[in-house]
């Protein structure tokens, strides 16, 4: 047991450790359907960064940067599927229930903006290269499991769901913003957060247009020029849709 946690501590919070070992029938070998949220997190500009660093400095200065981030992943109990480079893929509502997943994966993509400035901050004392990063999430049925070879097996999440949330984290760079959001995410996450709908974008697969947002804040929590921020916005994308251009 000693061995299965010191294994699973490493792409599974303490919490949802100790549910697989009492529900150990439910990880199995193979995969399943399940609907859950995705979450992509990559720092913008990596190539670049990594021509004006010595090999030893970036390894430190990512490895700091992936540290904090899997810290907020596990507080919410999600699932770091991998490293992709630079980038962390997430998680949420398998192995373990979580009815409330889409809601995790929100809060914790403001945390990680919010501990980013707070790395900022240090970077800058330092004299370290600043940091930026985009965040897609996106919620939807995936095929979670132990999927890999004879030799190498890894718990991961496959599907359309997923490879929409890595696109959602390219959006976030053509909209200026750090963190974009699926519509049906936006849907169960609920009336929790303050968002901004962005745009509708064409989705390889879909016939439907797929409606973005931005996640702004918490709800309640925006001061009074955020929110006349918001609805200037949100009715000049309705003016600009009506194709009342000047009005827009």
């Amino acid at each position: 047991q000693r061995k299965i946690r010191a294994l699973m501590g490493q792409y599974l919070s303490p919490t949802v450790s100790q549910w697989v070992l009492q529900e150990q029938t439910t990880l199995q070998l193979g995969g399943q359907t399940q609907n859950i949220t995705v979450l992509f997190a990559d720092i913008r500009g990596f190539t670049t960064l990594a021509h004006t660093l010595a090999p030893q400095a970036l390894v430190s200065l990512l490895n700091e940067y992936l540290t904090a981030m899997t810290r907020i992943v596990f507080k919410h109990d999600g699932v770091v599927d991998k490293f992709i480079g630079d980038a962390i893929m997430a998680f949420w509502n398998a192995p373990m229930p979580q009815p409330d997943h889409a809601r995790r994966a929100c809060q914790t993509a403001l945390e990680m903006i919010s501990t980013l400035r707070d790395l900022q901050a240090d970077w800058q004392r330092r004299g370290m290269p600043m940091i930026e990063v985009g965040i897609g999430i996106n919620s939807g049925p995936a095929v979670v499991g132990n999927i890999g070879s004879l030799e190498r097996l890894q718990y991961t999440a496959l599907g359309d769901t997923t490879n929409v949330a890595s696109r959602l984290e390219g959006l976030s760079t053509e909209y200026g913003t750090r963190i974009v959001i699926g519509e049906t995410t936006r849907k169960e996450a609920g009336p929790a957060f303050e968002y901004r709908e962005l745009d509708r974008v064409a989705v390889k697969g879909r016939e439907e247009p797929l409606v973005v947002y931005e996640v702004v804040g918490h709800a309640g929590q925006l001061n009074a020029e955020q929110m006349r921020m918001l609805e200037r916005y949100q009715d000049g994308l309705d003016q600009y849709r009506s194709r009342r251009w000047r009005e827009a």
